[in-house]
């Protein structure tokens, strides 16, 4: 696998993160002072352009380096022979989010999304448990932390109301 590819690509998303920022950046300040303010999507999601990209972007410098070129072994397994994504796949996730918009309110951001990130990973082909625990738990709460503590916002509680601090 050539993975220049994968290098310039990872650069264009990193690229795109900072015009993301800078855009979001130039806009005015709005009448009225919120703690999220418009901003703040733009931002979120320019950091993650930047970061995703310069992970890989990493990953790939760093397997070209141990593979003296630019020149690696493929990644992943095999899917359904001619079809580069397993249709059946694409669908259970979509599924999933569908359930989990559902379940939202009532059920509550902190014990409705380990489910979700957990089976998604399983229907990626993750198979180690430990990983999968633990990327779901951490995910729920940087993410809970980051909404809640970081941008003052709020989430559903569904059956933990009263129960979250405030």
């Amino acid at each position: 696998m050539d993975s220049r590819k994968d290098l310039i690509f990872s650069l264009g998303v990193i690229a795109l993160g900072i015009a993301v920022i800078a855009v979001a950046w130039s806009w005015p300040e709005p009448l009225i002072r919120d703690a999220v303010g418009p901003r703040a999507f733009p931002y979120g999601l320019g950091l993650l352009f930047v970061g995703g990209g310069a992970f890989v972007a990493w990953q790939r410098l760093r397997n070209m380096h141990a593979a003296a070129g630019y020149q690696v072994p493929d990644e992943g397994g095999e899917e359904e022979d001619g079809v580069p994504a397993s249709g059946l796949r694409a669908m259970s996730i979509i599924g999933l989010c569908v359930i989990y918009a559902l379940i939202l309110n009532p059920v509550g951001f902190v014990v409705a999304t380990p489910p979700l990130i957990a089976l998604c990973l399983i229907a990626m082909k993750e198979r180690k448990p430990v990983t999968v625990i633990v990327t779901a738990l951490s995910f729920t709460i940087i993410t809970y932390l980051l909404i809640h503590t970081v941008l003052g916002g709020r989430l559903p509680e569904g059956v933990l109301q009263g129960l979250l601090p405030r």
